[in-house]
């Protein structure tokens, strides 16, 4: 089989690629950095490289030395990135920079990668047609609207222009499964009676279950499909409300809708945002992430994807939800 590199290896959807890429038989050589928690990662059945991805020539020295060991890297899956930072400057050099030094690491070997896939976002494209809520599809002239998506979409317009390894780039839209702290926040609410509402509440919004995600990543190494770029959701949107009281039928709770109009969220961003400047600790709710809350389309087109790769999604939120629920209240986060 395969040996499979894999960037980004400790986070939520790294771990779950690490998880997918073994089950496939592969030997998974794991990218992490040097603080990175592994707690997630199963050390026993995998190789974890330490990598200073700012750094091209010492990622090429690593190459080098496994090829030395007789070890070359046959896929290259790119999942390491920024999605929150109190500095902008941030996300163009690691979600761009890293990007093209992990890239160009592989230019001056005696042997290149077979496939280099990128793991990049719906936020590259921005959001669709907030009038006709047509989906999102990757012809679409790309409009981000955030700093991630933006940095995002120059390491997608980087890799289209080379010709050194194939690529493919995955563009998820929200991911949600065990292990992830972002839907959290929404069954605590609901756990303590409220159903929160932002704005619109026939706002569109589509998902993937990492389980499918990570077997949709997978796919894409062994393929014959190259050069090519996938919008990736379950294919079944969903406007805020629904998704909301799907989520509440979950925990079966009795909630109180709560609307939070958008001139206070907007005045809480700002005073979160005052509160990272003082204290230089990033948060999850600010200007960028105003704009994607409230942005009204964020649908998206997969009918390309599931007939190329033959895969169908096994989740979507119905059968999805009550399986991070029941991960939460098993670790007792909830």
């Amino acid at each position: 089989m395969a040996n499979v590199l894999i960037t980004g290896a400790s986070g939520f959807i790294g771990s779950y690629i690490v998880e997918e890429t073994l089950r496939l038989g592969h030997t998974v050589y794991a990218g992490v950095r040097q603080s990175s928690k592994l707690n997630n990662l199963p050390l026993d059945k995998i190789k974890v490289l330490t990598l200073d991805l700012s750094n091209q020539f010492s990622l090429t020295e690593q190459w080098d030395k496994l090829s030395n060991d007789g070890i070359q890297i046959d896929y290259v899956i790119h999942n390491a990135g920024v999605t929150i930072s109190s500095n902008a400057e941030d996300f163009d050099r690691i979600n761009f920079k890293y990007t093209r030094n992990l890239y160009w690491s592989f230019a001056d070997l005696n042997y290149q990668p077979l496939k280099f896939v990128f793991i990049s976002s719906l936020a590259a494209c921005g959001p669709g047609n907030a009038e006709t809520l047509a989906p999102i599809t990757t012809s679409d002239t790309a409009n981000p609207i955030t700093a991630y998506g933006r940095s995002k979409l120059k390491a997608e317009e980087f890799l289209k222009k080379q010709q050194l390894i194939p690529h493919v780039i995955i563009r998820p839209t929200a991911v949600y499964g065990p292990r992830d702290k972002d839907f959290l926040s929404l069954f605590k609410a609901l756990n303590i009676g409220i159903e929160p509402y932002i704005g619109n509440q026939n706002q569109v919004l589509s998902f993937i279950h990492v389980y499918d995600l990570a077997a949709i990543i997978c796919r894409m190494l062994e393929s014959n499909l190259k050069d090519i770029t996938y919008n990736v959701s379950d294919g079944q949107p969903v406007t805020v409300k629904e998704f909301t009281q799907t989520a509440k039928r979950t925990i079966n709770k009795r909630a109180i809708p709560l609307i939070i109009p958008g001139w206070l969220l907007r005045l809480i961003v700002s005073m979160i945002e005052i509160k990272t400047k003082i204290t230089g600790k990033p948060s999850n709710l600010n200007k960028d992430k105003y704009k994607e809350l409230t942005a009204m389309n964020w649908s998206c087109d997969t009918g390309e994807l599931y007939k190329d790769i033959n895969y169908m999604p096994q989740y979507n939120i119905y059968n999805g939800l009550p399986d991070v629920l029941n991960w939460y209240v098993l670790h007792k986060w909830l």
